[in-house]
């Protein structure tokens, strides 16, 4: 899972913009509770999982959280929105016995025996995504020391700095990478997941969100299973509509409501409309904001004069 954001509160100006920060809290407790249901070893956050520098009574919320996963290894970088900083409250925040929050610079190795897995995780500094190459390149350097079968790699973001032959070589010890950040979500070079944000904080933001989930043997160490599954409460949903001058205001409307409450009235919908119309017809969708999730709404129409 990757940019939680947990803090965030989207479209706070909308009269549901607090139902859509809880909304957040509660998608990224689900994600946990599916990795208890599911029996997971690992759970990992590539970065992000605060909006901002968390305090330490954000950091006790979540560690409760972790709580509830005994059988389950947590794995925690930072990212863009929560870089590691000096004085950041992380770095001396006790966490459960079960997560490793990284706060080192560069490229640490967890090594966890019972899984046969190592797993080497670099967070966000404050300087940037610089240092995620040269990450790599630590590996490498270390690389025919790991007799660990499974070996994955947690980076907040793609080292987009590197060639893509480059990166396909560094990426080939690795059963899996996951990053943070944006980018294609279709694996990259068949063993890396880009997720991207966990909800969407903006219109932006659109498509399908959610985590990925796979299976990876512990005996050779190769990838076997790897899917996205969406997890989002909302999505940003375009709808638009062309009209004509014999389409009526009520008509309109009627269309439009239906078509939201087809789609779901929870995500948040950017309505357009174009064509021509009456000039006598008013097209007032105010009424529909008090039923839906309305972020945009732009009238194209031009009247149709004589």
């Amino acid at each position: 899972v990757s940019d939680v954001r947990l803090g965030l509160d989207p479209e706070s100006e909308k009269s549901w913009g607090r139902e859509r920060a809880k909304e957040i809290k509660e998608t990224f407790r689900k994600v946990v509770d599916m990795a208890s249901e599911e029996g997971c070893d690992l759970l990992l956050v590539s970065g992000s999982l605060f909006c901002h520098q968390p305090v330490s009574g954000e950091l006790e919320a979540v560690n409760r959280l972790f709580l509830s996963l005994p059988a389950t290894q947590v794995v925690i970088i930072a990212g863009k929105s929560d870089p590691i900083r000096k004085n950041s409250p992380v770095r001396s925040f006790r966490w459960a016995p079960n997560v490793r929050y990284v706060t080192e610079t560069g490229l640490t190795r967890i090594s966890f025996p019972s899984l046969n897995t190592n797993v080497y995780a670099a967070s966000m500094t404050e300087g940037g995504e610089s240092g995620l190459s040269a990450s790599l390149s630590a590996f490498h350097e270390n690389y025919e020391k790991d007799e660990a079968a499974a070996k994955l790699l947690l980076l907040p973001a793609l080292p987009r700095e590197m060639p893509e032959g480059e990166l396909k070589k560094a990426l080939a010890p690795f059963s899996y990478a996951g990053f943070g950040g944006e980018g294609e979500r279709e694996p990259v070079h068949g063993k890396a997941g880009v997720p991207g944000p966990l909800e969407p904080a903006s219109m932006t933001e659109g498509g399908e969100h959610g985590i990925f989930i796979g299976d990876i043997s512990a005996v050779s160490g190769r990838l076997i299973d790897l899917s996205f599954l969406p997890m989002a409460a909302a999505s940003y949903v375009p709808l638009l509509v062309n009209v004509t001058e014999d389409t009526g205001a009520e008509e309109l409307l009627e269309l439009l409501r239906s078509e939201m409450e087809k789609r779901g009235r929870n995500n948040i919908y950017r309505l357009r409309l174009s064509g021509s119309r009456d000039p006598e017809t008013n097209f007032d969708l105010q009424s529909l904001t008090r039923e839906f999730r309305i972020a945009e709404l732009v009238d194209e129409t031009e009247p149709v004069y004589d």
